[in-house]
């Protein structure tokens, strides 16, 4: 499992709903100010926004009025991806005196966020722990943020902690917890080892929101505890009921029907879903198939998927596979002519093995002087000089032979 924050598919918004926050207290020329800024901002003009701003007189802004402007400045220095300028705005708007504790929350909240969008997870620890402090705040989701934040750190006992937190609230009201804060939970567990306990999450995850790739954990989960049994039986089910799509499952699959000593389901398995196109004609798709139909005995099945994939390959190495199954299916011309595809193509790791594999062929034929000149160039090759010199010797015993006839 990708070691990632699995909240971050939040979406990061610090919305300039904030310019538009209770302004009590607020001086109507300010307020006037702040609107004639947000229109700007509504009209995507952030450097004249940016502008105006700055142009204000910050000598005679009360401290609120200051940490409003100072909220708008980040919100806009966000949005052209000046993150250390943004981060900056914020921090000074919350050093100002007296800022009401929606303001607070707000700040606290924006700049738990930017800590863990810059991977700064000290810092956002600290601002969110200090924003569960805040009345009404301490809320399953900000808990939730922290464990993002606590995971980031590599403080999973932490993060386990506040998730534990957060799900029970959530559950006490008769709500489902959400499933990105299960999907964090289980990426917990598995950071602590604790299979079984992740085992349990996924399975609620996949119960809850029955999405193909909690499946496909799930069944990864059961191989991993060596329930093998259950994990073959829950991805039989998941064919059945055609709730698989992606590739890279189908495929994993495939694989694991083959791990499992299952090459006759793994092989019908991928032929369906070449010829359906939901797993791509590819060289290793076709090498797989190839690979799983030869694994069900079925020689004949496995030579046409491996040819197309020796078609598509960049050197002749696997067109030295394709002889060998002919070979392997008595089929002599068709195993010589693999062998010649195989040293047209080249970029062979060992081209006197490929010459004496078509000698062969050809002595199989009883075609004994093309045979006598491709052992010849075997010869050539010292890994394979020793073989080449026994067919050698072979085919001139039969030449005699039937010379004598």
């Amino acid at each position: 499992m990708k070691r990632l924050l699995v909240f971050l598919a939040l979406v990061f918004i610090i919305s300039a709903s904030h310019a538009r926050e209770a302004v009590v207290g607020m001086d109507e020329r300010v307020l006037k100010q702040i609107n004639a800024v947000q229109e700007l901002i509504d009209a995507d003009d952030f450097d004249a926004a940016l502008e105006e701003l700055q142009d204000m007189n910050r000598r005679r802004l009360s401290s609120y009025e200051t940490a409003h402007v100072l909220n708008i400045e980040g919100f806009i220095y966000y949005q052209q991806g000046d993150i250390p300028q943004a981060q900056a705005a914020y921090e000074e708007a919350l050093a100002q005196d007296r800022l009401p504790a929606s303001m607070l929350a707000n700040l606290r909240l924006t700049l738990g966020r930017l800590g863990l969008l810059q991977e700064n997870f000290n810092s956002a620890i600290g601002h969110l722990r200090t924003l569960l402090t805040i009345p009404d705040q301490d809320k399953p989701a900000n808990r939730v943020l922290l464990a993002n934040a606590y995971f980031g750190n590599r403080e999973y006992k932490n993060a386990l902690g506040e998730l534990d937190v957060a799900i029970d609230r959530t559950r006490a009201v008769g709500d489902p917890p959400r499933e990105n804060w299960l999907g964090l939970l289980a990426a917990v567990y598995y950071e602590l080892g604790d299979f079984e306990s992740m085992k349990e999450v996924t399975y609620e995850l996949a119960q809850t929101y029955p999405r193909e790739q909690h499946f496909m954990n799930l069944a990864a989960l059961y191989g991993q505890l060596g329930d093998q049994k259950r994990q073959l039986a829950l991805v039989e089910s998941l064919l059945q009921q055609g709730r698989l799509s992606s590739e890279q499952h189908l495929e994993l699959i495939a694989n694991l029907f083959m791990a499992q000593d299952l090459p006759y389901k793994a092989a019908r398995l991928l032929e369906k879903e070449l010829d359906a196109g939901r797993i791509a004609s590819d060289a290793q798709s076709l090498e797989l198939l190839s690979q799983a139909w030869y694994g069900a005995a079925r020689v004949d099945k496995a030579i046409p998927p491996l040819e197309e994939a020796a078609k598509l390959a960049d050197d002749g190495e696997v067109y030295v596979r394709v002889a060998r199954l002919f070979l392997d299916a008595y089929d002599w011309e068709n195993a010589a002519r693999a062998t010649r595809e195989a040293l047209r193509k080249g970029d062979l790791r060992d081209e006197g093995n490929v010459w004496l594999l078509q000698g062969m062929a050809l002595a199989r034929m009883n075609r004994w002087g093309d045979a006598a000149e491709t052992f010849a160039r075997a010869a050539e090759f010292e890994e394979s000089a020793r073989y080449a010199e026994q067919w050698i010797a072979y085919v001139d015993s039969e030449r005699a032979r039937e010379a004598a006839l």
